[in-house]
């Protein structure tokens, strides 16, 4: 499954690789062999530090992927049952962890809006991913996997760089206090951080 083709492009062919040893690892219903592929969190890792979005969005998408993969196979051999079960959960997990610790991170770390600019491309392309992911689970009907995936979900809510319904509160507050015009200038900086 080669998802682009990119002559001047040094990881070319990468995906394709990584998707050859996650089929074969399903195939062979080796849980041991799927656990060794954490090559893919790290390339989405090493794209999150160094900016580079288009390598990001050549592998986000693998987690749903492989949980569509997996749970396919084992609907008709379901000797893999336990393996797509595996395979579902490490979705959602890392696809928590890239939204939780990778970009959320780069973005504590930005202070520039053009750099939160950026990051907020990456959550885009993340929470993309993830809502594939939901909808393959949806599509399946498979509701143990769902309120799995969810639970995970859920964990993310709080951990991004702005906290943004905090914000929006904080200048709720702020306008009610700011009669006389004194807070005006931090208004206006909250303000603008919400348009990020």
């Amino acid at each position: 499954m080669r998802l682009f083709g990119d002559d001047t492009d040094i990881t070319d062919g990468i995906d394709s690789n990584v998707w050859k040893a996650i089929d074969k690892s399903i195939n062979i219903n080796n849980a041991e062999t799927f656990r060794v592929l954490k090559v893919l969190s790290a390339m989405l890792q090493t794209s999150v530090r160094y900016q580079s979005l288009n390598h990001f969005r050549k592998h986000i998408f693998f987690f749903s992927y492989f949980y569509s993969v997996s749970y396919k196979k084992a609907k008709q051999k379901p000797s893999l049952t336990d393996l797509h079960l595996f395979c579902s959960e490490q979705a959602a997990i890392h696809l928590k962890e890239v939204i939780w610790f990778d970009i959320a991170f780069a973005g504590r770390r930005s202070k520039e809006i053009e750099e939160r600019k950026i990051i907020n491309r990456f959550y885009y392309s993340a929470f993309e991913g993830f809502s594939r992911l939901l909808y393959y689970i949806v599509q399946n009907g498979d509701i143990a996997q769902f309120k799995f995936a969810m639970d995970e979900y859920e964990q993310i809510s709080d951990v991004g760089y702005g906290n943004y319904f905090d914000l929006k509160w904080e200048i709720k507050n702020l306008e009610r206090e700011n009669a006389d015009g004194s807070k005006d200038g931090i208004l206006k900086r909250k303000k603008k951080n919400t348009k990020l």
